[in-house]
């Protein structure tokens, strides 16, 4: 699966009442591959690359470990933040992100 479509694919599997306020996630996906998804409590809108100067939520890392962590389910742990495999200014926020999607 391509990163576009598993963003494309998160419209799909949105869960509305999850988010308890409007938030704005950026993801850094490797060379070229920027996404913005922001939700609030009855949508989400995803566009791709940078279309927020200040997101709640910033990941950075590589497309295998993105896939990971939303087809799979991966949590990642503390010597994958140590060893720069994932970076994020807020992980909890990472768990938020999560739970406002069905796993497919």
């Amino acid at each position: 699966m391509t990163l576009d479509e598993i963003f494309a694919a998160m419209r799909g599997r949105f869960k509305p009442g999850v988010a308890d306020k409007r938030l704005s996630f950026y993801f850094s996906l490797g060379e070229g591959a920027k996404y913005t998804v922001v939700v609030d409590p009855q949508q989400v809108d995803v566009q791709q690359g940078r279309t927020t100067d200040q997101a709640d939520c910033v990941l950075k890392t590589d497309p295998a470990m993105f896939q990971k962590m939303v087809i799979d389910g991966y949590e990642p742990g503390v010597m994958d933040f140590m060893s720069g495999k994932v970076k994020s200014n807020d992980p909890f926020l990472l768990k938020t992100f999560k739970a406002c999607f069905r796993t497919p």
